[in-house]
């Protein structure tokens, strides 16, 4: 971890350079937001692109990435662009930062600029101090991402339940907290990451609402909005991914609108590109991507006129487009469907058939006859929690002027500004969201999650913000400035346990330890030595408070673990307290050497009761395995407890976890199969501690007992153990 800051510092400098120098090669004539708009996708699309490419060979480690992007970025410095206009450019772009920051906290503006910045400054510091809290999170966002550290690459976890459609949910997103795990092997980068792609979010308001024609100003309103709806802002210590799916598919808006000029230039494989990634991200940008590629084709027909460049536009387009296709792909390949685990059904004629779980838990058939009602979906959407203290997650109390403000402004870009095609491409993508959101598979979502669900429909309310932003009248003006300070009130941080306030304090302190100490540094030097020593010491600076922020994080992390069963910590929402009362367990197993844990969990109802990432420890040192307990080795999901106990064989899974090497066995509440057969034989597996809940339990697996059990078994037919144990 001591070092892992100069990994950061060169993964992120590789990137971010080699994406602004193609950038400027590309964009170098257009306005910065559009140049800056073409570096995030670009950043984005070579984290994609690299992380396939060393993922088939199990290659993704530290340092064989900083040693190809560091290569791939001298080689793009030289031979790509001249090295002079790139510096030239970067230096140009930030002065006009600075003129733009420094009107912000002027005058009346510094009213919203100064606490807003604070408080994004407050969240960024919890993200730093705090382990994950977020309920996907540690079920299987940062299992994934984790797995693939694991790895180098690649690795699939075969198991029940949500497991069986969380598998193949696509990959883009997690991939990202894949690279912030990759340099210090923990989640300490993973907030910070979260933090980044929330800033691409507003710049992609930002860029697209300057390409369809608003000032400076208006369009800077409409991100800051955009980006502080408290289903967007809210999210962005979670690692979840939505918040990246909004900013790919607005990063893509200016160059569509680029695609109607009589000269494009890259601007179709760009907007591609862009969309793409989003698809690879979340399913819900895969219809944006498919209607988009239609437009494109339709829109350089009318404007270069003919179809021969126009094809030519859109293969380069379908080749930039492929890393974000390759989770469809793989669905593809392994399920017989590029859209598995969802289901395609058209005219009630089921094209693609789904993961039957998840369809019978969001259709709510595993619920007691949901019924959609109209207020309590609103009542969640708007004002959810507001009056109880506890973080809203949902879109806003006023969150309907810029519904309203996106569709008058809609109509004037179609009969004032002739942008109709891309305003009706815009609506189609809302439109496309909302039959999602509103169809008959997704009730649960409208009913038992539907505060949850809010960030679902944050995409479409930032379409419509960007659309917003081409009005000018002062009365608009105004109204941006009162939803801004709904959105500020409704950013400040609510949880605040003890734990989470004494590691909040350290951590800010090694925060101002590092900034003072690198100012320090970098001036005491930099006027003797030149900058090389300056920059030297920095960084010694920041790899010691690197390692203190370590220690930090490592002596509260089980504390407000502890805090989170109790209610009174959390993120986004309260985690489950029979779930996370797991806590003395993942502490048990944070120890420098790693354990191979095989893991179990029972029917909770609904299947996401895995709390799986704590179990890979602070560095992810463990190994997480599930062996299933059927005989013909397939896996059944825990519902169906009748067939699994018809079908297992405790012989088959002990001899499975001896192929697996496996060191201890966790079950997790609710209680299992494998638990029971764990009682039944102790021998085999010696108790060694609980969680904080006693359904929580954790065995040690003695091979050798293992092996003398099977001996009996093959010698006497009928000695086995019950295979039908479980419980009752």
């Amino acid at each position: 971890m001591f070092f892992a800051p100069l990994a950061v510092a060169a993964i992120l400098g590789s990137t971010g350079w080699i994406a602004f120098v193609l950038a400027v090669r590309l964009c170098g004539a257009a306005p910065a937001s559009r140049r800056w708009a073409a570096a995030a996708i670009m950043a984005y699309w070579i984290a994609s692109s690299l992380f396939l490419a060393l993922a088939a060979f199990h290659a993704f480690r530290v340092a064989v990435v900083i040693v190809l992007l560091g290569t791939t970025a001298a080689v793009v410095h030289v031979r790509v662009g001249r090295p002079a206009d790139a510096a030239r450019v970067f230096r140009r772009d930030l002065r006009r930062l600075r003129k733009v920051t420094t009107r912000l906290f002027r005058g009346w503006h510094m009213l919203i600029a100064v606490p807003m910045c604070g408080i994004v400054a407050v969240v960024a510091l919890r993200g730093l101090a705090f382990p994950p809290l977020a309920w996907d999170s540690l079920t299987y966002h940062l299992v994934r991402a984790g797995r693939w550290v694991q790895a180098g690459g690649w690795w699939p976890l075969h198991a029940p339940d949500a497991w069986g459609y969380y598998e193949y949910y696509p990959p883009g997103g997690d991939l990202i907290w894949a690279w912030a795990m990759l340099p210090g092997r923990g989640d300490t980068f993973v907030a910070p990451a979260g933090l980044i792609v929330w800033l691409s979010a507003g710049l992609g308001a930002f860029a697209a609402g300057r390409a369809l024609g608003a000032r400076r100003s208006n369009a800077l309103a409409a991100a800051a909005v955009a980006a502080t709806v408290p289903a967007v802002f809210n999210y962005v210590n979670s690692a979840y991914v939505d918040t990246t799916t909004i900013a790919l598919v607005l990063l893509a808006i200016p160059f569509l609108q680029q695609c109607t000029r009589p000269r494009p230039g890259p601007a179709p494989v760009l907007a591609m590109a862009s969309l793409a990634l989003a698809s690879g991200v979340k399913i819900v940008a895969l219809p944006m991507l498919v209607l988009s590629a239609a437009w494109i084709l339709i829109a350089l027909i009318i404007r270069t006129g003919g179809a021969r460049a126009a094809l030519v536009y859109v293969a380069v387009g379908v080749a930039a487009a492929a890393p974000g296709l390759y989770g469809y792909a793989r669905a593809w390949i392994e399920r017989g469907s590029a859209f598995y685990p969802f289901g395609l059904t058209i005219g009630g004629v089921e094209l693609f058939a789904g993961n039957p779980e998840r369809i019978l838990l969001h259709s709510g058939q595993l619920f007691d006859a949901p019924v959609f009602c109209a207020w309590d979906f609103l009542t969640d959407m708007f004002v959810a929690r507001i009056h109880l203290g506890i973080t809203h997650t949902g879109l806003g109390p006023l969150s309907v002027l810029i519904a309203a403000l996106g569709l008058v402004a809609a109509g004037r870009l179609t009969i004032v500004q002739r942008q109709a095609l891309l305003v009706g491409l815009l609506l189609a993508w809302v439109a496309s969201v909302l039959w999602g959101t509103f169809s008959p598979g997704e009730l649960a979502a409208r009913t038992f999650w539907a505060l949850p669900s809010a960030r679902f429909l944050a995409l479409p309310l930032a379409l419509l913000a960007v659309l917003a932003s081409v009005l000018r009248a002062l009365w608009v003006r105004c109204v941006w400035w009162v939803l801004l300070g709904v959105h500020l009130l409704m950013m400040v941080p609510l949880s605040w346990s003890g734990a989470q306030a004494a590691a909040f304090g350290e951590t800010l302190v090694i925060a101002l330890a590092a900034l003072g100490g690198s100012v320090l540094a970098w001036r005491a030097v930099r006027c003797r030595g030149g900058v090389a020593p300056a920059a030297a010491l920095v960084a010694a600076v920041l790899c010691l408070c690197a390692a203190a922020l370590e220690r930090t994080r490592g002596s509260f992390r089980y504390r407000i673990y502890a805090d989170a069963t109790d209610g009174t910590a959390w993120d986004v929402d309260r985690l489950e307290p029979d779930y996370a009362a797991a806590w003395p367990i993942w502490q048990r197993f944070d120890q420098p050497r790693g354990h191979r844990l095989a893991v179990a969990a029972g029917w909770d109802g609904i299947g996401h009761n895995w709390y799986l990432y704590p179990l890979m420890g602070r560095r992810v040192q463990n190994v997480l395995i599930y062996e299933t307990p059927i005989q013909d080795g397939s896996i059944l999901d825990y519902r169906n407890m009748e067939e699994i106990v018809a079908r297992a064989d405790a012989a088959a899974w002990l001899e499975r976890l001896l192929a697996s090497r496996v060191g201890f066995l966790v079950t997790l509440a609710p209680d299992t199969l494998e638990w029971a057969w764990a009682i039944q034989l102790p021998a085999i597996f010696p108790p060694d501690v609980e969680g904080a809940h006693p359904f929580h339990r954790t065995y040690r697996f003695d091979p050798e007992a293992a092996r003398r059990t099977l001996e009996r078994t093959a010698r006497h037919a009928g000695s086995s153990p019950d295979s039908s144990g479980g419980p009752e």
